[in-house]
């Protein structure tokens, strides 16, 4: 009989045990879904993180050219290719001092070389971090004061715009190429924007009042980890009063007048 006591009220104490704080908490896995065990690879956070790694890395080289030996220039045009190069009208392009050339690693050294024959000082380099398809406005140049640039659109005469103050940029951006590994789309297109517009755009390819886009200079090309292009004047225009002379002049230099010659060289692409 005691025995049996004994084995009751242990039953009974064990029975209340189990009722208490700690025991009435449920399994850590109780309310875990088995979908909640699949991958979140599918998830929008998680393509949200996916789509901020897809980055591609850009170096650009900003070197000054003695406005008189910009037909030393001429040499390293011919080293260059064209075929690789996309252009909206590139007729236009040219018509307003616009030049670029596409090279490749094995070249890059002999373009540096051909860059110095000219006169060529590197005066700055810039780190552009480019998120997929999201543009970046790269500084040109300020115009200080209202005034009108001149520029020859696509099939037509010389227009002009009334712009400033403001900024000029090359509006840059890459797109990861999803069919190829390592390889991204670049592409870049000469800008005015006005200084308020820097803080009422919303969307990355949004149109802001006063902002002046000129298509006709778009440019685009296929790049990998090492090509690069140089993008200078076709020839000098010792003014501020025209597309080609805002954009390539530094006419604040004294007492040589030069030109500006930029050299982007795409450093990675993260897939």
């Amino acid at each position: 009989m005691v025995w049996f006591l004994r084995i009751l009220f242990l039953a009974v104490f064990l029975t209340l045990a189990g009722c208490d704080g700690a025991g009435t908490q449920n399994p850590i896995w109780k309310d875990v879904k088995i979908t909640d065990l699949a991958a979140t690879g599918n998830s929008d956070a998680n393509s949200d993180d996916i789509r901020r790694l897809k980055t591609m890395d850009f170096a650009v080289y900003i070197f000054d050219i003695p406005a008189d030996n910009i037909d030393k220039l001429e040499d390293l045009w011919r080293k260059l290719y064209a075929k690789p190069l996309r252009f909206n009208d590139y007729e236009a392009f040219s018509d307003n001092s616009f030049s670029i050339g596409f090279g490749q690693p094995q070249t890059r050294e002999e373009i540096r070389g051909l860059l110095r024959a000219a006169g060529g000082r590197q005066i700055e380099t810039i780190s552009l971090l480019l998120s997929d398809d999201e543009p970046v406005d790269l500084t040109i140049s300020y115009l200080d004061k209202e005034q009108t640039v001149f520029y020859k659109p696509a099939g037509s005469s010389m227009e002009g715009a009334t712009l400033g103050p403001g900024t000029l940029s090359l509006r840059v951006k890459a797109k990861k190429l999803l069919q190829t590994r390592g390889v991204c789309d670049f592409k870049a297109q000469p800008v005015f924007t006005p200084p308020q517009s820097r803080y009422v755009r919303q969307m990355p390819d949004a149109r802001v009042q006063g902002e002046y886009v000129f298509v006709f200079a778009e440019f685009g090309l296929c790049m990998a980890p090492g090509d690069f292009f140089v993008l200078g004047p076709a020839k000098y225009v010792p003014n501020q009063i025209t597309l080609g002379g805002i954009f390539f002049s530094r006419p604040d230099t004294k007492p040589v007048p030069v030109a500006q010659v930029f050299v982007f060289v795409c450093a990675s692409v993260m897939d």
